[in-house]
């Protein structure tokens, strides 16, 4: 043991010979036994026997008088301690043959990778025996556990696939139909109006906003007007010459200037409302006959009037007297009145044309903006095809949801059952390697011990030896001497 240990070390071992070659690490497989999946698989161990080591042990045996049956026997009880523990393939019993010293491998009756019995539909778990029957029952307790959680999950899949498919048919048939009513309806209004039965409304006249605007803007030249007006009379009477505002203006009668213009200008704009008032209500007085404040609103309006009239008299009056230089007539205080009334006569009519001008316009609007009874169901139901259209686009999403995690879940489940199948393959070779190498390095052994035996004429060591007879002969007793 001592020089098989030595010998070991200075010499490179090497495999014994076997049906297959790999490196030390065990990582070269045949492609035959190649797994395919990146499971941890276990490595493949060898017996390494050295053919000095082989030599020298049957050199010992045969000059030790050691048969060569208790001798591979013992070889045998060693080689089998390195028998891989980390596979679940059965590992049969080997022996030596008593009578011929031949290398035997007892198979039982199933030899099969637990893990290959799952596949076996026929085969019953109270029909396995041997050592392996209990990992082979725990194999197919939990494949058939993962197989029931695997066709639940599927069951569900399908079930929601099922659903899915459903309501996507239903929001088809939804739009089928809506696209049928909508082809129906202009087919039926295509022809009404073809045919003049349908009642088509007279196009709306929508006032321009620009005539509006231009009418708002002669409004407030009427209102400039009426202050200018205003202004000439005030300034007068403040003693300022209206009729030479710069030289004033340049003699320091900027201040007076400017605030009898604001005054000028207020005046001119309670005038101007005063009377487009007075005009509104004597208006809604005279269409309204039946109503009970008409007299009432008939006098207000009036009386604002003649308010107004006695202001732009008593104006017309200082301008007149500011024309005259003192020596106003009757003819002048007229024309000075008429000059004075028409802004805001003109004004107040205006501005009620635009009021008129502003609804006729906000109306007509508000007509082009409500839809007719056609158009509202028109619309209605593009909004509900735009509703089912969104549905079944997620209904669609869904259902490739679906089959891509049935498609997932297929995969897996095969997978997973090809690593099993590829790891019952590769343990199923790493046992059929030992038992190689087990079978060859006996064999070397056996080899080396018939060299000697036969060399050394010990050939009665040999199991395949016929008992030796030790041939013998009589020799006389030697008698004792009588004295």
């Amino acid at each position: 043991m001592v020089l098989r240990r030595v010998f070991s070390i200075l010499l490179r071992p090497r495999f014994v010979k076997s049906s297959h070659k790999a490196h030390d690490d065990g990582t070269r497989i045949p492609v035959a036994v190649r797994p395919i999946t990146g499971l941890a698989l276990p490595r493949v161990r060898l017996v390494r026997r050295a053919t000095v080591a082989a030599l020298l042990g049957a050199r010992a045996a045969v000059q030790t008088n050691t048969p060569e049956i208790p001798y591979l026997r013992t070889q045998h009880a060693l080689y089998r301690a390195t028998a891989p523990r980390d596979v679940t393939a059965p590992i049969p019993e080997t022996s030596i043959d008593p009578a011929t010293g031949e290398f035997a491998v007892h198979t039982t009756a199933d030899q099969r990778h637990p893990s290959d019995t799952i596949f076996d539909a026929s085969l019953d778990a109270a029909e396995l025996q041997g050592p392996v029957a209990a990992e082979a029952a725990f194999q197919r307790n939990a494949s058939a556990a993962a197989g029931d959680a695997v066709a639940r999950r599927l069951e569900e899949h399908e079930a929601d696939m099922r659903t899915a498919e459903r309501q996507l048919r239903e929001a088809d048939e939804q739009l089928e139909q809506l696209a049928s009513e909508q082809h129906a309806a202009a087919t039926a209004r295509t022809k009404a109006l073809e045919e003049g039965t349908a009642d088509v409304p007279a196009p709306t006249a929508v006032p321009s906003l620009g005539r509006i605007v231009l009418w708002r803007l002669f409004e407030l030249a009427t209102v400039v007007g009426e202050a200018a007006n205003c202004f000439t009379a005030l300034a007068n009477t403040a003693g300022l010459d209206p009729s030479n505002v710069a030289v004033e203006w340049r003699s320091g009668g900027a201040p007076s200037i400017v605030g009898w213009g604001i005054a000028a200008l207020t005046l001119a704009a309670i005038l101007f409302i005063i009377a487009e008032w007075a005009f509104a209500r004597i208006a809604a007085a005279i269409e309204e006959a039946d109503d009970p404040t008409r007299a009432f609103r008939m006098a207000t309006g009036v009386a604002a009037l003649v308010f107004v009239t006695g202001v732009v008299a008593a104006i017309a009056y200082m301008r007149a007297q500011l024309g005259t230089s003192g020596h106003a007539s009757v003819a002048s205080w007229c024309v000075y009145f008429v000059v004075g009334a028409a802004p805001l006569v003109g004004g107040a009519l205006v501005h009620l044309h635009t009021n008129v001008l502003s609804a006729a316009r906000a109306a007509a609007l508000r007509v082009v903006a409500t839809p007719t009874a056609a158009d509202a169901a028109q619309q209605l139901r593009s909004e509900h095809e735009g509703t089912l259209v969104a549905e079944r686009d997620r209904l669609r999403a869904r259902r490739d949801h679906l089959t891509s995690a049935i498609q997932q879940l297929n995969r897996q489940m095969h997978g997973a059952e090809q690593a099993v199948r590829d790891v019952a393959r590769h343990e199923t070779m790493v046992v059929q390697r030992w038992l190689d190498s087990l079978r060859a390095a006996l064999a070397k052994d056996q080899k080396f011990f018939h060299h000697y035996a036969r060399a050394w004429n010990r050939t009665y060591l040999l199991a395949s030896a016929p008992p030796v007879v030790m041939a013998g002969k009589l020799v006389p007793i030697r008698k004792r001497r009588t004295s």
